[in-house]
């Protein structure tokens, strides 16, 4: 898997514009998604203070059973808990490559990733009180003269 890895990034040498662009979504993508990583995490820890089981590993990293928690709702069939769980260490180990390649080829300055963190943040905490505030204050009465108009 790591050969392919490595495949990938030679076939594809962006320019400069792009690097800048494609390094910054990336660093906010692996940000976010380390976070949520965490959250997963932080579910679980009442669940196993024992041995930890990896489920999944990529070269160092492992991801252990009880990070799984939450990842299926409860009630949902069988079959389709099994593709969940499977969809979601595939893409686990798919992340961790690719972070492992972004810190193999280039420095990651961690002030920058968490000033972006907080930007992102307040991005989202400002579109979701803007989607707030217009589902409350939009006039969806429309009358025959707007209609005609």
């Amino acid at each position: 898997m790591e050969k392919a890895s490595s495949t990938l990034f030679k076939l594809y040498k962006p320019n400069d514009a792009v690097c800048g662009i494609a390094k910054a979504v990336l660093i906010l993508f692996l940000s976010a998604s380390l976070s949520g990583c965490e959250l997963i995490k932080m579910k679980g820890d009442d669940a196993n203070d024992g041995e930890r089981h990896p489920a999944a590993k990529a070269n160092g990293s492992y991801l252990y059973k009880e990070e799984l928690v939450g990842i299926v709702a409860p009630g949902t069939p069988p079959q389709d808990s099994a593709r969940l769980i499977e969809a979601y260490i595939n893409s686990w180990i798919r992340k961790q490559l690719l972070i492992q390649e972004a810190a193999r080829k280039m420095d990651i300055n961690e002030a920058e990733v968490e000033r972006k963190i907080l930007d992102y943040r307040y991005s989202i905490i400002a579109y979701e009180y803007q989607t707030f505030y217009i589902k409350q204050n939009l006039d969806t009465v429309i009358s025959t003269n707007e209609v005609n108009a």
